[in-house]
């Protein structure tokens, strides 16, 4: 049974009107206008004529400034009025690949659509975190300022793994339904990498990144993105990063969502038979594909990224059970911490699983300034012995002889039950794993 938008001026009046905490609409929509904000004000710009062969990489500007490719097809935004999808490229190594997801909220509903939860034009970042170019304009070292950057932008609305004609249009200024199509976006996005063989070559290293929505992006996508990746090209070392968003949803919400947006019968499940069994039987979570991921490629570390009290993830806890269940459960810092460490329980099964969690509220770190101030004690650093962020990344992908752990700020307890009362000042020691190569 499909959900059904039951939002009412009641819960909105509950969750947003005479309180002193922050209404959750606002912190989601603050951050996709901060997003915004930060976009590339200059990049170059082409449209795909033909195939996927067009708008070559060894074509492109090589001097740091990227480009936006239009690929056309079935690719688009959720509204009809909102532009074309694009994704974004900087030119780099031939043999070296950072293959991003990008963030940007999600619509889920006919509620979340119209409260803005979602971008919905695909705007280009700018040269800052994991895309600066320039050793001489960045704040510190980015250990990937020469690879090679393919952004699957996002304008869908969708976490990537849309395949939706809704029956609504929203803010559709053409009268149109809104229509998710994020699957196609990023598949379009790998046909045109894997397009461009005459630039490059088997990869030497391989990342697949993304924060936000983009992080629900790469975990859903992870498996069949190397798998398509390594068929083509074949890579000899590899890594998975998803930057702030663990899946803590509201109970009896998260596998409807997903079957929603249309994702049993995307691409990203094609290389997954078990997976689009679990969609069809309307059971799959987020969970499930990132344990699948991780299982079916044991050779390639997921290092998580997450703040133990990031603000945006809790205020979609809170968005969703609203729109979805009229209901107006806020989940607090500490329980909402309590399920992140619940969740990546379930991954410490598998040896090539990490997590760097940061003591902070902040949400994404990978896109921005945050990738050089971050470590375990906060979003700005400052911690005395402790892993910075920036550090524990430049180990991805492992080579010969390196090693990444879990990294964590906090008392040891070795069992949830046992936590402190209060707070979120605590590790949990079951999460404790290094990866060696």
């Amino acid at each position: 049974m499909k959900f059904t938008t039951v939002l009412t001026q009641t819960v909105l009046a509950s969750l947003c009107l005479g309180t002193t905490a922050t209404c959750p609409f606002e912190t989601i929509r603050d951050i996709i206008g901060q997003q915004e904000d930060s976009q590339a004000s200059k990049s170059f710009e082409c449209e795909m004529e033909s195939d996927a062969s067009s708008c070559a990489i060894s074509e492109m500007d090589t001097s740091g400034t990227s480009t936006l490719v239009n690929p056309g097809g079935e690719t688009r935004c959720i509204y009809s009025n909102t532009g074309p999808y694009k994704f974004q490229v900087w030119p780099g190594a031939s043999d070296k690949m950072l293959f991003y997801f990008q963030g940007g909220g999600a619509c889920w509903d006919k509620a979340s659509t119209e409260l803005g939860l979602c971008s919905t034009s695909a705007s280009g970042d700018s040269n800052i975190g994991v895309f600066c170019r320039d050793s001489d304009s960045c704040t510190g070292d980015n250990p990937f300022m020469d690879y090679t950057i393919v952004q699957v932008l996002y304008c869908s609305g969708d976490a990537h793994i849309g395949q939706v004609v809704r029956d609504y249009s929203a803010h559709d200024r053409n009268g149109e339904n809104v229509s998710q199509q994020g699957a196609a976006n990023v598949q379009a996005t790998l046909d045109w990498v894997k397009a461009q063989d005459d630039y490059f070559t088997k990869f030497e290293s391989l990342v697949l990144m993304g924060c936000s929505a983009g992080s629900l992006g790469v975990q859903a996508w992870a498996h069949e993105v190397l798998a398509q990746l390594g068929d083509k090209y074949g890579f000899e070392d590899a890594a998975v990063v998803p930057d702030s968003y663990s899946g803590v949803f509201p109970p009896d919400s998260q596998s409807q969502t997903i079957i929603d947006f249309g994702a049993c019968d995307v691409s990203a499940l094609d290389s997954a038979p078990e997976l689009r069994d679990s969609c069809n039987s309307g059971t799959i979570t987020l969970q499930e594909m990132t344990c699948y991921a991780a299982e079916n490629n044991e050779d390639v570390p997921f290092a998580f990224l997450n703040s133990k009290e990031d603000e945006v993830q809790i205020a979609y806890y809170t968005a969703i059970a609203a729109t979805i269940k009229n209901d107006t459960d806020v989940i607090e810092p500490k329980e909402y911490y309590r399920q992140v460490n619940e969740i990546f329980e379930g991954y410490s099964k598998y040896e090539n699983v990490v997590e760097f969690l940061i003591s902070a509220d902040q949400h994404c770190y990978t896109n921005n300034q945050h990738l050089w101030k971050a470590d375990t004690t906060s979003s700005n650093g400052g911690g005395k012995d402790v892993t910075t962020m920036l550090d524990w990344l430049t180990t991805l992908p492992l080579k010969s002889g390196s090693a990444i752990s879990t990294e964590c700020d906090g008392d040891d307890v070795d069992d949830l039950d046992n936590r402190p009362s209060f707070g979120t000042s605590y590790c949990d020691t079951n999460l404790y794993n290094t990866i060696n190569k």
